[in-house]
């Protein structure tokens, strides 16, 4: 006997909806643990448990705890590159020492403005797959940077860098 999906709307509320607020419920208890006991410590328990939410709804959104943990991280490389994004469409006209500055300032700003998010960040060098993820955000970030838009540095002449 298959499970079947639930797509029927319960209280005016989409299924989808409803597993979209569930998603972000969890996310934000996985930042909550982490902010209490670190990313070593953090389990799905724990996480379930801070958002109320029983095991089924966990797996529903996430494969095992560092899906979760990596989820948090590309939410905040997330909030950063559109953060970066918005300020290179605002300072195009600005000298390049001034786009670089204020590209390094979003980038301390957005990494820092949540410390929960800044503690999985930090601790995730002690993670393989959080690391392997940091470490693509990384190449992604000094793309950006290297761009023409901060930098004025053509793809191919980024390698010389």
């Amino acid at each position: 006997m298959g499970v079947t999906e639930v797509v029927r709307p319960y209280r005016g509320v989409s299924a989808e909806d409803r597993r979209g607020q569930r998603r972000t419920q969890l996310l934000g208890a996985a930042l909550d643990v982490v902010a209490d006991v670190g990313v070593s410590d953090a389990t799905t328990e724990a996480v379930c448990a801070r958002a109320g939410l029983s095991k089924r709804y966990f797996y529903e959104s996430f494969a095992d705890r560092e899906a979760i943990l990596v989820a948090v991280l590309d939410d905040l490389f997330e909030r950063v590159s559109a953060a970066i994004a918005e300020l290179i469409e605002a300072s195009a006209d600005l000298p390049e020492d001034q786009r670089v500055r204020r590209t390094v300032e979003v980038l301390v700003r957005e990494l820092s403005a949540d410390p929960r998010a800044a503690r999985v960040y930090v601790e995730a060098p002690r993670h393989p797959a959080l690391e392997q993820r940091r470490l693509r955000a990384y190449d992604d970030f000094a793309q950006l940077i290297l761009d023409e838009h901060v930098l004025n540095v053509e793809a191919d002449e980024s390698r010389a860098y």
